[in-house]
């Protein structure tokens, strides 16, 4: 196997600075959101290595959501869960981990990506011998927002009581007012939020409106939310760039996106990649940002608005 390289900058060790850390309750993969992966480089499917892993067999009333969303042809889908593996892409040569129980699928180097090739350097030799981590360079700007967001999110504790200086259900009432599902249902359907955040709405609306929802987020927030609401059989949790989505397009009912593109260095350039996510037919994008005038408060977004 190849020697694995990193780079050292304040963003890769991001993951040691804001302290995420396996905590007691167990963090998992459902195996069922294999199907919706791809390699964010060339989007060819990806193979499951599976280095450790549980059986947990979903509630009655959640089986029958699920298969209402996507026929269950495995029970392993969702009844096997994976604690660590690895998503390997065979055209690229190159994997991605599945760390505490979430896919990261960012392509460029990462401190959690570094301690999964420590932790696991006895299989990948043995399993995945010829493959390397993913080696590109970060969008401009993008290991700073995946520290700063880091260090928010994790630091947050979720109380159940209360999500910023809303109630959880204000939260979801604005949320479904946004997403116009007064007029629109989403009842077992897919939906994708970008930029999860803690993930306390994407767990709150899943189970509201009985829908399959994927949270992607830059940040190790999805460690956070993984640990709150990682219990949810209809939430999936994906480590990402909107720059380089780890989805086909078309594969999502609703896709939406509330003040995220915008810290961004180019709010066009990622909108246009979201955007090809929603299915064609009957598929929904939303997206929120920021103003031009407040996009105008940072100096890299006065950068980023004279670029575009």
């Amino acid at each position: 196997m190849q020697k694995l390289k990193y780079i050292t900058t304040s963003a890769a060790v991001a993951f040691t600075e804001v302290r995420v850390k396996r905590l007691n309750r167990i963090q998992i993969m459902r195996r069922r959101l294999l199907q919706w992966l791809v390699c964010p480089l060339c989007h060819h499917a990806l193979t499951l290595g599976i280095i450790v892993s549980k059986q947990q067999l979903p509630a009655e009333e959640d089986y029958q959501i699920l298969e209402a969303i996507a026929p269950i042809e495995d029970p392993a889908q969702v009844e096997i869960d994976i604690i660590s593996g690895v998503l390997a892409c065979d055209a690229c040569r190159i994997y991605y981990p599945i760390y505490n129980g979430i896919p990261r699928m960012l392509v460029y180097p990462t401190r959690v990506a570094q301690l999964h090739a420590q932790e696991n350097r006895t299989w990948l030799t043995t399993h995945l011998a010829g493959f390397d981590l993913p080696q590109r360079i970060p969008p401009p700007g993008e290991q700073e927002v995946l520290r700063n967001f880091s260090t928010e999110w994790v630091g947050y504790r979720w109380t159940g009581a209360s999500y910023w200086s809303l109630t959880p259900d204000m939260v979801l009432r604005c949320k479904r007012y946004e997403l116009g599902l007064y007029r629109r249902n989403i009842k077992h359907r897919l939906v994708l939020e970008v930029g999860i955040g803690i993930g306390g709405t994407a767990d709150a609306l899943s189970r509201a409106e009985s829908c399959e929802l994927v949270g992607m987020d830059l940040g190790y927030a999805v460690d956070q939310a993984q640990y709150y609401f990682g219990q949810n059989p209809l939430l999936h949790l994906v480590q990402a760039s909107v720059f380089a989505p780890p989805f086909r397009p078309g594969s999502f009912d609703v896709v939406y996106s509330h003040g995220v593109l915008h810290h961004t260095y180019s709010t066009r350039a990622a909108f246009t990649q979201i955007a090809r996510l929603p299915k064609q037919a009957n598929g929904m994008l939303y997206v929120w940002v920021y103003s031009h005038d407040q996009e105008q408060a940072t100096p890299l977004r006065r950068v980023g608005n004279w670029a575009e």
